[in-house]
């Protein structure tokens, strides 16, 4: 499922953007030599709160927070791309997606636009070959991304600039290689040597999938970083699954991601969905996190969603957040949303949805001095609970 949800900033000072759109725009220019495809997809989310002053909730210190019927903004995303067949043993593809956000429903006037992917890809189809029907890719892209839906947590998500081979088959297993750059907000450029083995089997249901990833950010190797990955991964019917995931970063790779980073971070992840029955589904995820810079963030939610017709749904989701600083007081959210949604047919995955909500959350007095919804000179006040409602579209496709 090729989807987005909030915009990522991945500025790179080995390959420019106007490079690689000069890189793109030529492959996309040159499909009357070939048998060629078109193909479009993208993301975009709208919405209005109907409290023009209401604040959307995410505790101070957790990397999220659960998004129905919290999202006070606007995002869309949209990408274009070219595939040819060259011959019978080679394909290539060319794709450009740029991405604008609007950061407040209610001001439109500010907004962020900017190319978020540009890249070719081309793929040997023949097993038997030296490539062994891998992918070869070069320019600025998500890069195998795995994320909480519920909570919008891309957790697994190393994206930069520049090149790399995947989908390389190793026995039952495939191998991706990537070295990738992006540019740090202290100037300095972060490089990472990417590999992962994975959909290692470990049933008929159940795969394996590992990660290593080695940073660094001068010539010298002595300002660096390391993260490991491991992720257990079970997929049943109805696209019902389960997951865990183990991380471990250090140094520049403190943060689990492309963003550097100091001292060191070891994350917990558990997600699920299932069918209960035919009209219930059921999202859940755990999160633990603890870093040696700062705090321990640890976060439970649910999203459940029963299907009173064709069209029509509800949604509840559940959401608590809780993060422990050094030295300060533990700071907590909890969030409760009700939505009616509508789609063109039943299912989680199913967009669009049309939704009407009605959220409230209530925070401590640690979470309101470390400015939750702005502290008490915010919406709220000296309050600590809030409540609001809204209309929201979301679609991908």
């Amino acid at each position: 499922m090729t989807t987005s949800m909030h915009p990522h900033h991945n500025k790179s000072l080995q390959i420019r953007p106007g490079l690689g759109i000069f890189l793109v725009i030529p492959l996309l220019l040159t499909s009357t030599i070939a048998q060629a495809e078109w193909h479009h997809f993208g993301y975009f989310r709208v919405g209005s709160n109907f409290n023009n002053q209401a604040s959307c909730l995410q505790l101070p210190g957790a990397k999220t927070k659960y998004r129905l019927g919290n999202e006070c903004d606007h995002y869309g995303e949209m990408a274009i791309e070219n595939s040819q067949v060259i011959n019978a043993n080679y394909t290539v593809k060319a794709r450009v997606m740029g991405q604008i956000y609007f950061a407040d429903q209610q001001d439109l006037s500010q907004y962020d636009a900017e190319w978020n992917q540009y890249m070719i890809e081309a793929q040997n189809t023949t097993a038997q070959s030296a490539f062994n029907g891998s992918k070869l890719w070069l320019g600025k892209r998500y890069y195998r991304r795995k994320d909480i839906h519920i909570s919008d947590f891309f957790y697994w998500a190393n994206n930069g600039t520049g090149i790399g081979i995947e989908d390389f088959k190793l026995g039952n297993s495939q191998l991706a290689y990537a070295y990738k750059t992006n540019e740090l907000d202290n100037g300095k450029t972060l490089q990472s040597h990417d590999i992962q083995l994975y959909d290692i089997p470990l049933s008929a249901q159940g795969k394996l999938n590992l990660g290593i990833e080695q940073q660094s950010a001068d010539q010298t190797g002595t300002d660096s970083g390391l993260q490991l990955h491991a992720q257990v991964h079970y997929a049943f019917q109805k696209d019902n699954f389960f997951k865990i995931t183990a991380q471990y970063g250090e140094g520049l790779g403190a943060n689990l991601d492309m963003s550097g980073g100091q001292g060191k971070t070891t994350r917990l992840i558990g997600e699920s969905l299932f069918e209960i029955t035919p009209k219930n589904a059921l999202f859940s995820t755990l999160v633990y996190e603890k870093t040696d810079q700062q705090s321990e963030w640890r976060s439970l939610g649910f999203r459940g969603v029963h299907f009173l017709s064709q069209h029509y749904s509800v949604a509840a989701e559940v959401g608590h957040d809780q993060v422990s600083p050094d030295n300060e007081n533990t700071r907590t959210l909890n969030k409760v949303t009700l939505a009616l949604q509508w789609k063109p047919n039943p299912g989680f995955w199913q967009r669009p949805a049309l939704r009407l909500y009605t959220t409230y959350g209530d925070w401590n007095l640690a979470a309101q001095q470390a400015g939750l919804a702005g502290g008490t000179s915010g919406v709220y006040g000296a309050d600590r609970q809030g409540f609001f409602t809204g209309i929201q579209l979301e679609s991908w496709w």
